[in-house]
């Protein structure tokens, strides 16, 4: 209106979809001397490990996937969804002058991630994803090879978690704070 203009903008993400049929390891049985259920406080120390067909001294801890504790079932491909995630941000400008106008930009006035209330969920957090299970395995109730930390972190109590991969994706997990940034415009 005449000098003054105001640009409300408003974004709706409904939510990606995640998860993976391999996002639990557990114990091979047929290479251990003992259940790992049996020796809880370190359940895979009785269980050998598979040869590497690479280089010596390099084989692996023996690992089969198996199903996701807190579901009960091997999770298909994209079997959980995000939350869905609403943000509104405002520009507002005035023309001083023909040569001198004001920009302030408020980013991040509302940000609200609506969680879909599974265990792992934080309400700090939009995206998640499995865990990196190869090298980071779930350690929660009745997960193999869980049950040796008896107080998991939230983190590692289940198979998925938050994604902090913004190098990537080109995101990050983390709610944006409310950020205002203003800027002057001369004109000569």
């Amino acid at each position: 209106h005449k000098k003054f203009a105001i640009t409300p903008t408003v974004s709706f993400n409904s939510g990606s979809y995640y998860g993976s049929p391999l996002s639990v390891p557990g114990y091979v049985p047929q290479l251990c001397s003992a259940l790992p259920s049996n020796t809880p406080t370190t359940p895979g120390v009785s269980c050998g490990v598979v040869p590497s067909v690479g280089s010596p001294g390099s084989n692996l801890p023996s690992a089969i996937f198996v199903p996701d504790p807190y579901t009960g079932k091997f999770d298909s491909l994209g079997a959980l969804r995000e939350p869905w995630q609403l943000v509104a941000n405002l520009q507002v400008s005035y023309d001083f002058s023909p040569r001198v106008s004001l920009v302030a930009i408020a980013n991040n006035v509302f940000n609200k991630c609506y969680q879909r209330s599974y265990a792992w969920d934080t309400n700090t957090a939009c995206w998640y994803s499995s865990l990196p299970s190869n090298a980071l395995a779930p350690n929660g109730p009745g997960s193999q090879p869980g049950a040796f930390l008896t107080n998991p972190p939230v983190q590692l109590a289940y198979p998925y978690g938050i994604w902090f991969n913004n190098t990537q994706v080109g995101i990050t997990s983390a709610i944006q704070p409310f950020t205002l940034t203003m800027q002057l415009d001369i004109k000569l």
